[in-house]
């Protein structure tokens, strides 16, 4: 190897997909044929933005969340537990 600026190991790529592949494993991959595009996109824009951030006033938005507001963790399970009836009585 010539050029040392150049790491010799793929570390940083496999950084980048875990999140993506622990996902599948939580979630039991995707159940549509545009989920994993659409998950890839929302992955790709915002590993982007981590890498090379804006400075923007929306730029807060990217920041980890500590807390899943109640809202939205009952907004969640209201859907998940309607997917579920909707599968179990076949509509």
């Amino acid at each position: 190897m010539e050029d040392r600026r150049v790491s010799a190991t793929n570390n940083v790529a496999e950084r980048e997909i875990r999140p993506s592949v622990v996902f599948c494993k939580v979630t039991g991959g995707f159940r549509s044929e545009w989920d994993p595009s659409v998950h890839a996109g929302h992955r790709s824009v915002t590993s982007t933005a981590r890498i090379y951030p804006l400075r923007t006033r929306c730029s807060d938005s990217m920041k980890p969340a500590t807390t899943i507001p109640l809202t939205c963790r009952s907004a969640a399970c209201r859907m998940r537990d309607s997917r579920r009836r909707r599968l179990k009585h076949g509509r």
